[in-house]
């Protein structure tokens, strides 16, 4: 509620992180092997979906309780995990003439609408975090305490933005926190609150135009790679209306040739899910929102041509 975000210290042991890095930094460095080498930050929902060691973390009863705290008996999980490696938020920007790298807020990308300003709304991101987040490599998320919440309720929607905008700019320069995440540790974030992937301070005066692009750096050393599971939670209605807005642009983006972690998504129906998967959500007592068969399907046949796709290695 005074911050926007919070951790759930110890979702996992050192052994199981160290057992976790292996298979991820393995399995990654596989999917790159398969794609002729080529750079990618993530492995998307089909893909996790058929990997029970990283998804059973999902219901942990640590994560679930935390998770219920936060977003109420109504909650569902979105189906939307990722697994990422050394993502960081390296499009430049500028306020006041100071540069500044990767600052946003997750629901930027829905537009600017009255029920983000109420303050019992409810969507978060939570990510699984296998490393420390240090000054020197990162490995975890900066935040601005407080941002998600707006300063002034107005009537006028804009006007509420353009008050909250100016409060976060002058508070990414002034407030701005590096995340004490720690190997094993969970972070959850409100969808309003400003936020950016933890830029190593050993790398940044080597950023290439490529990784800019990408969305992260190349050369990371083996044994500082940024690995994270993510996926999206909310209440009631909040989460609803998100889902529905992220299976809408999966299936613009399906159209358009693009495959992204909203198309991923909305590839996804429930008749996919693993069966242990399944298994833990029943167990666990939690909802999960995914997209209809025959909208899943569209999405498929538009995308079955990217490696991404190609997952028949993993049965």
């Amino acid at each position: 509620e005074r911050d926007g975000y919070y951790i759930i210290r110890n979702v996992l042991d050192a052994g199981e992180v160290s057992a976790l890095r292996e298979l991820a930094l393995a399995e990654h460095e596989k999917e790159r092997a398969r794609r002729g080498g080529a750079p990618f930050r993530s492995m998307l929902a089909p893909h996790v979906m058929q990997m029970p060691e990283f998804f059973r973390l999902m219901f942990r009863p640590s994560v679930v309780s935390a998770l219920r705290e936060i977003a109420g008996d109504d909650m569902y999980y979105v189906c939307n995990l990722t697994l990422s490696r050394d993502t960081c938020g390296l499009v430049k920007g500028r306020f006041l003439g100071f540069e500044r790298y990767g600052w946003h807020v997750d629901s930027s990308e829905m537009g600017k609408l009255a029920r983000f300003i109420r303050p019992d709304h409810r969507v978060v991101k939570i990510g699984i975090f296998l490393q420390d987040n240090t000054d020197e490599w990162g490995g975890g998320i900066d935040v601005v305490p407080g941002t998600h919440r707006f300063p002034l309720r107005l009537d006028n929607v804009n006007l509420s933005y353009k008050f909250k905008t100016l409060r976060d700019q002058i508070g990414i320069l002034t407030r701005s926190i590096r995340a004490p995440i720690r190997a094993g540790d969970a972070l959850v974030h409100d969808c309003n609150v400003q936020h950016r992937g933890t830029v190593p301070q050993k790398l940044i005066g080597n950023v290439t135009e490529a990784e800019c692009r990408d969305g992260g750096f190349h050369d990371v050393p083996y044994e500082h790679s940024k690995l994270v599971m993510r996926w999206d939670i909310g209440r009631g209605d909040d989460v609803q209306r998100f889902f529905e807005h992220c299976v809408e642009r999966g299936c613009k983006e399906a159209e358009r040739g693009n495959y992204s972690v909203y198309s991923a998504m909305a590839s996804m129906p429930e008749t996919k899910f693993h069966p242990k998967f399944r298994r833990l959500a029943e167990e666990a007592g939690v909802d999960i929102l995914a997209p209809d068969t025959e909208t899943a399907e569209r999405v498929t046949q538009l995308t079955k041509d990217h490696p991404s796709m190609n997952l028949a290695h993993l049965q």
